[in-house]
């Protein structure tokens, strides 16, 4: 047998995975003794190829990861409606929620596209959004587009976010 040069590091984990568990084979067919591999080393490569083969695929994603993503996906969408709902609104035929909305579009103009930003710095533009939308003048426009349920609702759910 002619060994060539091996690169393991361009083998991912199943790869080498697959590669120890072949030289494992090939060490068992040929004997450790006549490969002058101890035993004590022949089993702790067999013990450690144990753990690999059960580590190699095994789902390292956290039971909240699934929580985080539904509350932030709730979030994308609380976002995505008053965003719409205000721009929608700067054409209202009734003048005095048409000057709300077009006030308050200038308040949330610089969180355009807040819903795709990573979310360390989603949670904190939120919170600026939020605090935003709670000063007197932008909480009288929204309470004259009837968007302040969802003003409270994104605030409350700041407040009570388990996964900040």
């Amino acid at each position: 047998v002619k060994l060539e040069t091996l690169n393991f590091a361009r083998l991912n984990n199943a790869e080498f995975t697959y590669f120890a568990g072949q030289f494992i084979a090939f060490i068992e067919t040929a004997t450790a003794e006549a490969l002058h591999v101890s035993e004590t080393t022949f089993a702790a490569m067999k013990a450690n190829h144990q753990k690999l083969v059960d580590l190699v695929d095994q789902s390292r994603t956290a039971e909240e990861t699934a929580k985080i993503a539904e509350t932030d996906k709730q979030e994308d969408d609380l976002l995505s409606f008053l965003f719409a709902t205000v721009k929608s609104a700067c054409n209202h035929p009734i003048a005095a929620k048409r000057e709300a909305a077009q006030s308050v579009y200038n308040v949330l103009k610089p969180y355009t596209g807040v819903q795709s930003l990573p979310q360390r710095q989603q949670v904190q533009t939120v919170d600026g959004i939020v605090l935003d939308l709670k000063k007197e003048a932008a909480a009288a426009k929204i309470a004259t587009l009837g968007l302040t349920t969802e003003v409270e609702t994104l605030a409350k759910r700041r407040i009570r976010e388990p996964y900040r």
